[in-house]
C-alpha cells in the first residue's frame, strides 16, 4: 500500500494476523471515515509517523491509519482489498479473470509441472506479454538476455548477457497475483500511470487469449489511451479521541 502521509513509502505487510506488538493490547474502538474498527497501540517499526494497525471484530487485520506524529488530527486510513492489486492502489474494480494456467497449452503446462512454475515468468520472455506482479509493480525486475546462450531470464545468465529493462514499448500485460490467479485492471486505475503505461480500451483488455503462444501474436494496447497522473487522495476528516 502506498503511504499518503510518507509519499514513496510503501507498505508491504498485508498479513491479517494481529501485529506483534498488538498481541495482548487492549485495542480500543475507533470510527475511521464510517467504519467502526479496533485500533492497536503505535506499531514501533515506524520512527518518523504515527501507524496503528486496524481490525475488525473478530481481530482479522484489515488496514491501517498513518497520523501526523505533530497534528494527529491529519491521518489517513489505507484498506485491505479482496485482492493484492486493489490493496496496493486502495482502489477498487479489479477483476478476477481465471488463473494463469487456463491460458497455457497441454504441452506447456506439463513442461511447468515437469520443471518449476516459476519459470512461466522467463518463458514469457519470449513473447510479447509481460506477467505483472504486485512485486514487480514497485520493483520492476530486469531482463537478462544472451545471445551466445539464446536464453532470456529474470535470473542472471552467463557473462556474455544484456541487461534490459522488463517493460518495452511493444507488449501486454497480464496482472496476477502469487497464486497466479489473473486479474484485468480498471481503465482508470493508478497502475497505468505509476508505470508509464498507455491504458488499453475495455475491449482490448476483456479479451483473453486461449494460450501464451497465441498472447505473443495479439497486438499490444491497440488503441491505448493517455493515463490521468498518479494520485493520492488524502483523507482529512477528525478521528475520534
Amino acid at each position: 500500500m502506498f503511504s499518503v502521509l510518507k509519499p514513496g513509502y510503501i507498505y508491504r505487510d498485508f498479513s491479517d494476523d494481529v501485529a506483534d506488538h498488538d498481541d495482548d493490547y487492549d485495542a480500543e474502538e475507533w470510527n475511521y471515515n464510517g467504519r467502526v474498527v479496533f485500533r492497536g497501540c503505535l506499531d514501533p517499526n515506524f520512527k518518523e509517523w504515527n501507524v496503528y494497525w486496524l481490525y475488525d471484530d473478530n481481530l482479522v487485520r484489515v488496514g491501517l491509519a498513518e497520523h501526523d506524529p505533530e497534528s494527529p488530527e491529519v491521518f489517513h486510513t489505507l484498506w485491505f482489498h479482496d485482492n493484492a492489486f486493489g490493496t496496493l492502489f486502495q482502489e477498487t474494480g479489479w477483476e478476477k479473470k481465471g488463473t494463469l494456467w487456463s491460458l497455457l497449452t497441454p504441452e506447456a503446462y506439463q513442461d511447468c509441472l515437469e520443471d518449476d512454475f516459476k519459470t512461466v515468468f522467463d518463458r514469457a520472455l519470449g513473447s510479447n506479454i509481460r506477467l505483472m506482479t504486485p512485486e514487480f509493480i514497485t520493483n520492476l525486475p530486469k531482463v537478462y538476455h544472451c545471445e551466445k546462450c539464446n536464453k532470456k531470464s529474470l535470473s542472471p545468465l552467463c557473462s556474455d548477457a544484456t541487461i534490459y529493462d522488463y517493460l518495452f514499448s511493444d507488449f501486454s500485460i497480464l496482472f496476477l497475483d502469487d497464486s497466479f490467479v489473473l486479474y484485468t485492471a480498471p481503465s482508470d486505475s493508478k497502475v497505468w500511470s505509476y508505470l508509464n503505461l498507455r491504458r488499453p480500451h475495455d475491449a482490448c483488455e476483456s479479451e483473453q487469449p486461449e494460450s501464451l503462444t497465441e498472447l505473443a501474436d495479439q497486438s499490444a494496447l491497440e488503441g491505448a489511451q493517455t493515463p490521468p497522473e498518479l494520485e493520492q487522495e488524502p483523507e482529512t476528516q477528525q478521528a475520534p479521541q
